[in-house]
């Protein structure tokens, strides 16, 4: 499933859902274009396995709010996002 919500004061678009996963990843030309400082980033707890099953250091993790919106409601919700440099498609 692809969504539309905000993230820390940003409207993220094209956000892939996976229940299945067990990372949240955030893109670094996302991440910079949220103008986060660079300063809030901590180090990542594990590598990342990527779906070849290559490993991959993420950049650093951010903690940031999440808003999940219905038609009367909203949800937020504090998500870790591992964040790392790789092109998307």
């Amino acid at each position: 499933m692809v969504i539309t919500t905000r993230v820390a004061e940003a409207n993220m678009h094209r956000i892939l859902v996976d229940g299945g996963s067990s990372a949240d990843i955030l893109f670094m030309s996302s991440f910079d274009q949220m103008q986060i400082p660079h300063s809030r980033l901590t180090k990542a707890e594990q590598p990342l396995k990527g779906f070849n099953g290559d490993l991959l250091e993420a950049l650093g993790q951010i903690e940031l709010l999440v808003c999940f919106s219905w038609v009367t409601r909203a949800h937020m919700k504090a998500v870790i996002f591992d964040v790392v440099n790789l092109p998307y498609a």
